[in-house]
């Protein structure tokens, strides 16, 4: 009888070194998990902002060229305005100074 007890306590000693092994386990693991969690937030995180910085570029590059585009445009007009003032500029001088000597 006490060889049987002696059997059910080894075995309920190795049953309860077993579950706390498990838990052990269960720990390690779950950590690893969300080390790795955090590993690919990160790396999601860095891809992110690459991604947000190349846009953001790009977005900026676009706006310069229309920028230029604009200006060069306003600079044509007024170049037109030049040349459309010179080409009447003798006329409108003649005519101001013969409605003023009238």
């Amino acid at each position: 009888m006490k060889t049987i007890i002696k059997q059910v306590l080894d075995l309920d000693a190795r049953a309860q070194q077993m579950l706390q092994d498990a838990y052990r386990e269960r720990e390690k693991k779950m950590a690893q998990v969300d080390k790795e969690a955090e590993e690919q937030r990160i790396q999601l995180s860095e891809h992110c902002q690459q991604r947000i910085e190349l846009i953001r570029q790009q977005e900026s590059d676009l706006a310069d060229e229309e920028i230029e585009k604009v200006l060069a445009g306003e600079k044509q007009a007024i170049a037109r305005l030049d040349e459309r003032f010179e080409a009447g500029r003798a006329q409108w001088v003649s005519e101001i100074v013969s409605h003023i000597t009238g």
